[in-house]
């Protein structure tokens, strides 16, 4: 309790490490880490913990180990080994200690994968967001963070597409998983999926699609247009016209509004949606007559590249 007032302490405390009693073994690692919280020594002290017999200390070990930061550096490779343990919470503890290193962890990655099967939603969330921060070196884990997109555990699935936005992976490839994110019934889970489109910039245009087609929900219709926004200046990507057009005929007029806003917005690009467009002069909704005539006429005479 008398945190760094106890430093002359250190030597007996430490001495307890090697205790009999796990109770004490824990004790001691907690004095310690207040007596000395950012002290080299410490980080040595508890590396040998980390294969201690009882998995309350090893969990506790590893706790302090990450709060040192950089000086939990050198353990690193005995935490990812404890990512295979048989006790949950130090698999949790090692997961947590592994993504506060971030890439530097690499090699973590597969003993990650392996704890995504965990019967444990805890410890299936806590496995993909720590993947989420390990980067490009986490790639290899797409297939089966995209399965977990299917998980019943509303809180997996929002993991799961939080780690596929961190992969940076091309648009293309996150394309298919973050687009059923963004539909996913629970809200949580379509925040993540925004967020992860936003972290591409401008070359998430290719999701412009998708987002529309979130919109055909009362709550998620905000969000979309509040993404959708950001790609106004720069208009969809070409080859995002053919879905656009199909969108057209979507049950929802709010949704058709859309689709015709960003046809309009890709100018020339867009020439091959003016059949359909036309085709809603006859619409039973004025407002879908007035936007489609508009957007014809920017389509026949605004600018647009041909890219």
């Amino acid at each position: 309790g008398l945190g760094r007032q106890a430093a002359d302490a250190q030597p007996g405390v430490r001495e307890l490490l090697a205790s009999d009693s796990a109770e004490t073994r824990i004790q001691a690692v907690d004095a310690l880490s207040q007596a000395a919280p950012r002290d080299a020594r410490l980080a040595a002290d508890l590396a040998g913990r980390i294969d201690d017999a009882d998995p309350r200390v090893q969990h506790r070990a590893i706790d302090v180990l990450r709060s040192l930061g950089p000086l939990g550096r050198p353990s690193l490779a005995g935490v990812i080994a404890k990512l295979k343990s048989p006790d949950a919470d130090v698999r949790a503890a090692a997961a947590a200690f592994v993504g506060s290193h971030g890439p530097a962890a690499v090699e973590a990655v597969p003993a990650l994968v392996a704890m995504l099967d965990a019967p444990e939603p805890k410890l299936q969330s806590l496995a993909a967001q720590t993947l989420g921060r390990l980067g490009p070196e986490a790639r290899p884990a797409l297939d089966p963070l995209a399965a977990l997109l299917s998980a019943p555990d509303a809180e997996v699935r929002e993991a799961a597409a939080t780690a596929i936005g961190g992969l940076r992976l091309e648009p293309d490839a996150a394309r298919p998983h973050l687009a059923k994110a963004l539909r996913d019934e629970s809200a949580d889970v379509r925040r993540a999926a925004a967020r992860a489109v936003q972290r591409f910039g401008p070359r998430g245009a290719v999701f412009i699609p998708d987002l529309i087609l979130a919109a055909e929900t009362k709550d998620g219709a905000a969000a979309s247009e509040r993404l959708l926004k950001r790609f106004e200046r720069g208009g969809p990507d070409p080859r995002s016209v053919p879905e656009l057009v199909a969108i057209l005929d979507h049950e929802q007029d709010a949704v058709r509004l859309l689709a015709i806003k960003f046809l309009r917005l890709a100018g020339r690009n867009a020439k091959d949606a003016l059949p359909s467009l036309e085709r809603l002069a006859d619409d039973p909704n004025a407002e879908i007559r007035k936007q489609a005539e508009a957007a014809c006429k920017q389509i026949k005479d605004g600018p647009g590249s041909s890219a």
